[in-house]
C-alpha cells in the first residue's frame, strides 16, 4: 500500500486505516491461501513475476 507516490508519508492517514487495509489485501490472502495448500515458495514467486511482467506489458502497450 503506497501514497499519492513513493515518497508520501502519509502524515494524513491514520496508522490503523494502513494496517486494515493490508489485512484486507485480497492478493496476500490469497498467496496465504495457496502456501497453506502446500504450493512451493518458489511457484509463488515466479507467478507473482510472471503477472508483474504481464502488467508492466499491458500499461507498456497501453501508453503507447
Amino acid at each position: 500500500m503506497w501514497g499519492h507516490y513513493n515518497l508520501d508519508v502519509e502524515h494524513y492517514r491514520p496508522k490503523a486505516d494502513l494496517e486494515a487495509a493490508q489485512a484486507a489485501d485480497p492478493v496476500a490472502a490469497l498467496r496465504h491461501r495457496l502456501a497453506d495448500a502446500g504450493i512451493p515458495e518458489a511457484e509463488l514467486t515466479a507467478l507473482e513475476e510472471g503477472v508483474s511482467e504481464a502488467v508492466d506489458e499491458a500499461a507498456g502497450e497501453a501508453l503507447a
